[in-house]
């Protein structure tokens, strides 16, 4: 059996991705798992040893004339070489872990008709095809805004179908190689790694706010620090370094390789960082992390997963006292409780944290649960949210007697006008009471999930999506509008 991982995402979703290749080594024990990635972070999977093959995507040969507006017939025929040489293999089963357009044009022009594909593709139309219900709970609840609470993770291991074990997060080290590189770079016995950047400069703390960490974490707790980060964060570590005054600091920002830094994560005794690589190196290495996180990120999905790990939250950066953080690296470093407000990571997901959200997040939340996981639906105690349940069936009960009326003897384009009105109605009323977005995002994705057909067979699918919708909704109108109901209609994560 031949198996091809896809991942054309960055570094950190390359490192997020060796559980499930582990997982799929453990499922497919003799198959050979083949991982394709961009050439330029092929780095993140070079050492990955759950993988047969490493197969680097030229994206620099295939944008070059597209990005520069120059005869992009070259770049045309160096896409079509290396999509042909994939299409060759043969392979059994297509993972595609990527969610972008580009994976999933891809994965359309490789693909057998006798493969198995998850993922995004494309039908033959060449249309966006979510073929399994993963790949549709990503596209409909997982982005900006909205309540996803699924660890990433979680999600590409559901995509490729495999469950997860704690010992699938793991990146080891031979200890000749640990040794040399903590004499490399003059290194204590115990020392923490902090990095300073972040994937965004909106996700940062700001080098003001890291070097008050350091001064304060000095103060009280003489264990080594050391800065570390890409080349491009040079000049950010340079200026928290310059701030922390007095304090003793070992700064590899830029000197190491992905395998050294990987290293140093290894052997540390915490790992401090934003929403980074570092994160996710650390949940492989199993060594405890001090996410600092804020409001534009979702911790949720990329947050640290080794045990005894902890996240600090603040709406922004300037909701996190300085002294908090370190408090908090001084009380980790020796397994204690701070007494600060902190949200623990409870376990390897697919939920990985305890935190209380406010009422309009935990029940969009638990919609979620409701729709996907089995879960209850939840109590409704806010009067808009009840309202728009009741528009919402409304629409679905309009809709329903709109599709069965359609006569296929008369203009069905006129008859089409009209349901184009509920689509404008839907589209108005998740703007308005933003906690029934989930069960929105929900319906119109089965909607885009219907593959091309006949006209009557498009319509039989619409109105059995609409027939859902209506059976959700019913829950809240023929009942009780403000108690909680138990039912589901798919079990996506569990």
């Amino acid at each position: 059996m031949k198996i091809l991982v896809i991942q054309l995402a960055r570094l950190g979703d390359i490192y997020q991705t060796w559980p499930t290749l582990s997982a799929l080594r453990r499922e497919y024990e003799n198959a050979e798992i083949n991982l394709l990635v961009r050439e330029r972070f092929s780095a993140a999977a070079s050492n990955c040893p759950h993988i047969d093959k490493l197969i680097k995507l030229p994206t620099s040969e295939i944008l070059t004339g597209v990005i520069s507006y120059s005869d992009d017939s070259a770049s045309l025929k160096k896409l079509s070489e290396f999509s042909q040489l994939l299409k060759d293999e043969k392979y059994d089963k297509i993972i595609n872990l990527s969610f972008s357009p580009f994976s999933s044009y891809l994965v359309s022009s490789i693909t057998h008709d006798q493969e198995s594909v998850s993922g995004y593709t494309r039908f033959n139309d060449g249309y966006l095809c979510i073929p399994d219900d993963v790949s549709a709970y990503f596209y409909a609840q997982v982005g900006v805004d909205k309540e996803n609470r699924i660890h990433l993770s979680q999600i590409f291991s559901g995509v490729a179908g495999v469950d997860l074990l704690p010992e699938d997060w793991t990146l080891d080290f031979n200890e000749s190689f640990l040794i040399e590189a903590r004499n490399k770079f003059k290194l204590d016995k115990n020392f923490i790694v902090i990095q300073v950047g972040a994937s965004q400069s909106e996700k940062t703390y700001g080098e003001e706010k890291w070097s008050q960490v350091i001064n304060h974490f000095r103060k009280i707790n003489p264990t080594q620090i050391v800065l570390v980060g890409a080349k491009e964060e040079t000049e950010l570590v340079k200026k928290v370094c310059m701030l922390a005054y007095g304090a003793k600091i070992v700064n590899l920002c830029g000197k190491t390789n992905l395998t050294e830094l990987a290293s140093l994560v290894k052997m540390a005794e915490l790992v401090v960082a934003g929403d980074s690589l570092l994160l996710h190196i650390a949940s492989l290495t199993n060594t405890k992390t001090l996410n600092v996180s804020f409001s534009s990120v979702n911790f949720w999905e990329t947050g640290p997963l080794a045990p005894k790990s902890r996240i600090v939250y603040g709406e922004t950066r300037y909701d996190i006292a300085s002294d908090r953080v370190a408090t908090e690296m001084d009380c980790m470093l020796g397994d204690k409780n701070s007494g600060n407000v902190i949200i623990p990571r409870i376990s390897y997901g697919p939920v990985a944290y305890e935190f209380l959200d406010n009422k309009n997040k935990n029940f969009s939340w638990q919609l979620i649960e409701a729709i996907y996981m089995q879960g209850s639906y939840p109590l409704v105690e806010d009067a808009d949210i009840a309202h728009g349940l009741q528009r919402l069936n409304e629409v679905a009960h309009l809709a329903l007697q709109q599709l069965t009326e359609i006569d296929f003897s008369k203009n069905v384009d006129i008859q089409m006008e009209l349901l184009s009105q509920v689509d404008t109605m839907l589209e108005i009323i998740p703007k308005l009471v933003p906690p029934l977005r989930p069960l929105l995002s929900w319906f119109q994705t089965e909607r885009v999930r219907i593959g091309p057909s006949s006209l009557e067979h498009v319509l039989s699918i619409t109105k059995s999506i609409f027939m859902d919708l209506k059976s959700i909704t019913d829950l809240y109108i023929e009942s009780d509008p403000l108690s909680g109901v138990e039912d589901a209609n798919a079990n996506v994560f569990t």
